[in-house]
């Protein structure tokens, strides 16, 4: 048995659960049952998603007590669930706040959309006779400019979320 190498929560959950783990683990360790004495190697506490409370202009974090929270089967329903992830994954830094936003879901609508029309319109160079080609193989000077500068983009946002 080892340690777990990170632990991802939010700050008003993570500060208990680890309380708690760290407990059970001293008295293991204690016991001679396990050999370490933290349980979690990494820490990463996440930023709390909020929303505008009705009838003010504050953003407190969602709760169905302040009946600010958004249901994220009407999100699906509305949107898809892509895009809802999208936006909830690549809104904020995983460890800052994320202020709720309709406007940034229909963002990650317009860049799906991008995404699927460029790769359908090369359906068939990049499926090729013989099975798929590899990027360096489609011609990139066919792409309009903002098509050729998305790879990149996604490439930096992919390095970014990268461990």
């Amino acid at each position: 048995m080892d340690s777990v190498d990170q632990y991802i929560g939010g700050d008003s959950h993570a500060v208990m659960h680890l309380i708690y783990t760290r407990f059970w683990n001293k008295v293991m360790r204690d016991l001679g049952l396990v050999k370490f004495n933290e349980p979690v190697k990494r820490l990463l506490t996440q930023g709390m998603v909020t929303n505008r409370v009705a009838g003010t202009n504050e953003f407190k974090a969602m709760s169905k007590s302040l009946g600010n929270g958004v249901d994220p089967d009407e999100m699906i329903k509305a949107y898809g669930a892509d895009a809802t992830r999208m936006f909830v994954l690549f809104a904020a830094p995983v460890e800052n706040e994320l202020r709720w936003s309709e406007s940034g879901i229909e963002g990650a609508v317009r860049f799906l959309r991008r995404v699927w029309t460029m790769v359908y319109r090369w359906r068939d160079q990049l499926a090729g006779s013989a099975g798929f080609q590899p990027a360096s193989a489609v011609d990139e000077s066919k792409f309009s400019r903002l098509e050729a500068c998305a790879p990149g983009r996604v490439q930096r946002c992919c390095a970014r979320a990268a461990p």
